[in-house]
């Protein structure tokens, strides 16, 4: 219920702020969604997998400020500035909701304004990325998170031509996560243009990939090195992931969300001028060329977060201009037509969280039903899915 109020909200904002261009209290409340997603996932509780694998290293391994060593930063599986942050928390605060609480406003402060420095539609931008990454952000990937947002900035000193200050923050991000360090070639390569010429390199890429998979598989192993993460390693490399990604539907799905829908929108908001979104095209490129690789080769799919945040924004121009390009033919019926045109987009991302994690759980039962930490009730169902990470045991009173 909670989620689909909250999606409720967004839509009417949208077409309120967006589409209907109305100003007043329009800061207001932005501001007012972000305090709200900050704390609606800050105050979470036992939601979300990883989640529950940081919550048991917090109370069990993390160390305090007076604990931290040397040695703890080649010990600790975390990266050093993450592991800075978390022995911070754990110092002045001591309970594990004020690391959701920190990280959540961390990702979500920084996304927003990021937001509404690349568009003036920002209300879609939340509702787009409420729909698609915010779970994942704040209670999947909650180190990865930081990094990701703290790089959207450093790919915007790269589109200046500021290319030390890029290399420093990305050098920054890499350590909340170390995949960033993957990264580092991005402000070398911003002058890139989407064209029938790069559909062509894509389908290249795609086959390059199952070469890469097919005959470089010490690659991978390097690859998951720099995930840091043997869980996440897991997830990725040929097992459940793989074979979403492997079978028709998972190819389908990453080829429509990635590459057709991103290539349509581009086209159409380039013939109505839309130059500052034109700015961003490099990154929804190299968003595009890590989709496709993916497909042969899944554990790169981590590589795609990096650049989701471009596909938001694109998605968002994409509804309200095509929208109100309609609304002088047939009014307020554009609103409907463009979410309309989204429909298969909100299907494929939504119908993940339907996949099933074993043979009756469904992926949503790390997210539903919603719990906080006031009322701290547990879901039986959400529970068993704990075994999917080794070493996750936590007593369920410790929060």
């Amino acid at each position: 219920m909670e989620y689909f109020l909250i999606t409720i909200i967004l839509v009417c904002q949208a077409y309120y702020f967006d589409f209907l261009g109305k100003s007043k209290n329009r800061v207001f409340f932005y501001n007012a969604t972000l305090v709200v997603l900050i704390f609606f996932m800050g105050l979470r509780y036992r939601i979300g997998l990883d989640t529950i694998r940081y919550l048991r290293y917090f109370y069990v391994d993390d160390p305090t400020i007076d604990q931290l060593s040397f040695e703890s930063f080649f010990e600790s599986t975390y990266d050093p500035l993450y592991l800075i942050f978390i022995s911070l928390v754990k110092t002045v605060f001591g309970y594990f909701y004020f690391v959701q609480i920190f990280q959540s406003a961390i990702v979500n402060i920084l996304l927003f304004r990021y937001f509404s420095k690349h568009t003036k539609y920002v209300f879609s931008c939340v509702l787009f990325y409420f729909l698609w990454r915010y779970l994942a952000f704040t209670t999947e990937e909650m180190r990865a998170a930081i990094a990701i947002v703290i790089c959207l900035y450093a790919f915007d000193y790269a589109l200046e031509k500021k290319r030390i200050k890029s290399i420093i923050l990305i050098l920054i991000a890499a350590q909340f996560h170390l995949s960033a360090y993957f990264l580092l070639f991005i402000p070398f390569l911003t002058n890139i243009h989407i064209n029938r010429i790069t559909l062509l390199l894509l389908i290249v890429f795609f086959y390059i990939g199952y070469i890469i998979q097919d005959r470089f598989s010490d690659l991978m192993q390097l690859v998951e090195m720099m995930s840091n993460s043997d869980s996440h390693a897991a997830r990725y490399d040929g097992n459940t992931y793989s074979k979403q990604i492997l079978n028709i539907n998972g190819i389908l799905s990453v080829i429509i969300v990635y590459v057709m829908y991103a290539y349509w929108s581009l086209s159409f908001l380039k013939k109505n001028n839309n130059i500052k979104l034109a700015e961003l095209e490099p990154f929804i490129f190299w968003g595009m060329f890590f989709a496709v690789i993916s497909i042969p080769v899944s554990i790169f799919y981590r590589y795609t977060r990096f650049f989701e945040a471009y596909f938001i924004i694109l998605y968002a121009n994409m509804l309200i201009t095509w929208s109100k390009n309609i609304r002088i033919k047939l009014k307020n019926t554009g609103y409907v037509l463009s979410m309309c045109y989204f429909l298969p987009f909100f299907f494929l991302i939504l119908s993940d969280y339907f996949g099933k994690v074993n043979n009756s759980i469904k992926t949503y039962s790390r997210y539903y039903p919603y719990y906080s930490v006031f009322s701290k009730k547990i879901d039986s169902e959400r529970e068993t899915l704990i075994d999917y990470y080794p070493n996750t045991e936590t007593p369920i009173n410790d929060y």
